[in-house]
């Protein structure tokens, strides 16, 4: 089932703000020192109203929702309950690995809060582009390599990677995240091809 979204007109929806922010994390709780991290970074950001929610296993921490989620329960069901419990419009669905930029916030504010699904710019630790803006290169199911698009293309085949994207609950309301229990399986397969 592939899920497309046509953007008629720009709509926000009710007390919807580039200034509310609700960060997920999902984790499987074997990296407490990168989800400490990855708390530390969206703090900094000074976001005038935020929460931040952890969705996984050994994810108690004072002031943040947990949400008690198994491993074996697939990556979208994770990402459905952080939607669902989700405060404010603006939603960022992160693994537990990501580090925010200093200035993420303040690029938000500039590129604006007309958006339904998007990502940002994602660097590795060495500086250099990880997986973003993403192509197959070919039909799902023909097995060609995975690459990064320019930022100005755009491909039928393209896609935003599941590890880090910012979605608004309305358009989550519409949607939903699929949950699909075998994609490891899929991206192991996908990745051996690489």
């Amino acid at each position: 089932c592939i899920i497309i979204i046509q953007k008629i007109k720009q709509v926000l929806a009710k007390n919807d703000s580039i200034s509310k922010w609700s960060f997920g994390i999902l984790t499987g709780g074997t990296r407490e020192e990168w989800i400490d991290k990855e708390i530390e970074s969206i703090k900094k950001l000074n976001i005038p109203d935020y929460e931040i929610i952890i969705c996984g296993s050994n994810t108690s921490r004072n002031g943040i929702k947990n949400i008690p989620f198994g491993s074996n329960d697939g990556i979208g069901k994770g990402k459905n309950l952080i939607c669902k419990e989700a405060k404010y419009e603006n939603i960022v669905i992160t693994h537990d690995k990501f580090i925010f930029n200093q200035n993420w916030f303040e690029g938000m504010k500039q590129y604006g809060n007309h958006f339904e699904i998007l990502s940002c710019i994602i660097k590795d630790n060495n500086g250099n582009r990880a997986g973003d803006w993403l192509t197959y290169g070919a039909k799902l199911g023909k097995m060609a390599k995975i690459g990064l698009l320019d930022y100005r293309d755009w491909d039928k085949q393209g896609y935003i990677d599941g590890g880090f994207y910012i979605i608004k609950k309305s358009v989550w309301k519409k949607c939903g995240i699929k949950n699909r229990p075998e994609l490891p399986i899929d991206f192991n397969l996908r990745d051996s091809l690489i």
